[in-house]
């Protein structure tokens, strides 16, 4: 058990506070929403708590009830850590575990996936339609660019696979018998159920049901707080090397949500995309598009790379055009390789001042 410091919570506020040395604690990300269990509680609101496997002395300025479970977001990792308490019992905000996003995307949970198809305890059949879905997800939909290959990629990777199975069901397209066929088009959907028939002993494929439902409450999250959403997009090259790209964007605040500086940026979407390419190494995608305008810069991390984008970047400049966009600015620049490499998932937790503090 962790002897802890308290600093006293204002009255106005339903917090955990907690002041230790942060050595001592479990990793937390900056408005991460992570799930405690009262473990005891002691007078003066004091209370044992467990979260992510540690036991941790805190105090609250609100009584806790032993066993209960408790959802909380993490506020600030400064000299106090505050962890707001977004509701007893009812987890209406359900915890995201971003540790486990970042250790699949380091991973590439889908590669693996697809290179251990053939030690999978799942018919020869079910491997068969598992791989078709993955090349189709990873390499088909590339062979073909479109306006709606981000679409395919949302739909196909399962990360709308409850809302597809929610409104297939109300609308009386699906039943019993056609549910099996249903779940070949969603990779969460079919990996679910071959875990359901006995494969829940393979541990990739279930980190990859959990990874796809944690993106989904990630994104849950960003889009109610921060209008973000961040997609790991794993895609297999022609030559087929497997990489994975990170995707986040920045939608528009709505209406109400505006202050008076992001009146000027009405409309107004930012992109960032990180690709690990094998001959120009990590690159770096910033883009703005405002309607039928857009900027943006590259940033990799060598002179050669640098020279790949520069050459290419009027091929990419008249695409785009030809797509009816105007480009105000479009440049490379070079950059340490640590800044590249940086995921944007990040910065779904950055606030106005796109700061985040993240705890290593």
């Amino acid at each position: 058990m962790l002897e802890l410091t308290y600093a006293k919570p204002p009255e106005s506020d339903i917090s955990l506070y907690i002041s230790s040395n942060f050595k001592s604690l479990p990793k937390l990300i900056n408005n991460e929403v992570i799930e405690a269990r009262v473990l005891r509680a002691y007078p003066s609101n004091q209370f044992l708590i467990s979260i992510k496997g540690k036991n941790i002395m805190a105090i609250s300025n609100v009584s806790l009830k032993k066993g209960s479970h408790l959802p909380l977001k993490v506020k600030k990792t400064t000299s106090a850590l505050i962890l707001k308490i977004m509701g007893e019992q009812k987890l209406d905000t359900k915890p995201f575990n971003i540790p486990l996003i970042l250790s699949a995307i380091k991973e590439n949970i889908w590669e693996s996936l697809f290179n251990s198809l053939s030690n999978q305890k799942i018919s020869k059949a079910e491997i068969l339609i598992l791989k078709e879905l993955i090349n189709h997800v990873t390499m088909e939909v590339f062979s073909e660019p479109s306006q709606s290959i981000l679409g395919t990629i949302i739909d196909k990777s399962g990360f709308h696979w409850e809302n597809k199975l929610k409104n297939a069901v109300l609308q009386k397209n699906i039943g019993r018998n056609s549910i099996e066929k249903f779940t070949e088009t969603d990779l969460k959907g079919l990996a679910s159920r071959l875990l359901s028939l006995g494969g829940e002993e393979n541990n990739t494929l279930k980190k990859l049901v959990t990874t796809i439902g944690n993106i989904q409450l990630l994104n849950k999250d960003g889009i109610e707080n921060q209008r973000k959403i961040f997609l790991p997009i794993p895609i297999q090259l022609p030559d087929k090397v497997f990489t994975l790209g990170q995707l986040l964007i920045y939608m528009p605040k709505r209406g109400k949500e505006r202050n008076a500086r992001q009146e000027s940026h009405e409309d107004l979407f930012t992109i960032t995309f990180l690709l690990n390419m094998s001959k120009l190494g990590p690159l770096r995608a910033e883009l703005s598009v405002k309607k039928n305008e857009i900027s943006g810069n590259f940033t990799v991390t060598s002179k050669e790379s640098k020279q790949i984008i520069d050459d290419n970047l009027p091929i990419f400049l008249t695409s785009l055009e030809k797509k009816g966009f105007t480009v105000s600015l479009m440049e490379c620049h070079l950059s340490d390789i640590e800044k590249v490499k940086e995921s944007p998932i990040t910065e779904m937790f950055s606030d106005e001042s796109n700061t985040i503090s993240l705890i290593a």
